[in-house]
């Protein structure tokens, strides 16, 4: 389901969780014929856009100003020493669909049964391909 590639990655895990295969910044860019660094420059907030804010909506489910925390908290984080760990990035991923499924899809379900279901069905998926290896 998920063929991580060679290349090229978008530096911050929480992103990366929501760039799915099909979705990353260059394919969104071509999609919907918009220049790859005017995406790119508006998740690092040194551009802004409000198309580039509703592509995201649609196609990533978050907002370009929750884009922009996790780059912010990645780079934060990075300098100090202490990167995002996989379990921080999914947990912040399942709480943002929530948020965009309840407030634009009229998604009817509390937190807690919406975040067991991710965990029983999504979470391993997510693991097998973003956790670190760990060798034996």
């Amino acid at each position: 389901m998920f063929n991580k590639r060679s290349g090229r990655q978008f530096p911050v895990l929480k992103l990366q969780l929501i760039a799915k295969p099909g979705k990353t910044t260059s394919e969104l860019a071509l999609k919907h014929s918009i220049s790859q660094p005017t995406i790119s420059n508006c998740i690092r907030g040194t551009r802004t856009s409000a198309r580039v804010n509703e592509i995201l909506l649609q196609e990533w489910e978050i907002s370009v100003a929750d884009a922009r925390e996790a780059y912010k908290e990645h780079k934060e984080r990075e300098i100090l020493g202490n990167p995002v760990t996989f379990e921080e990035a999914f947990e912040w991923m399942v709480r943002k669909r929530f948020e965009y499924r309840t407030t634009h899809k009229g998604l009817v379900t509390t937190w807690e049964e919406f975040r067991k279901a991710q965990y029983d069905l999504v979470y391993p998926m997510y693991r097998a391909a973003f956790a670190p290896r760990v060798a034996a």
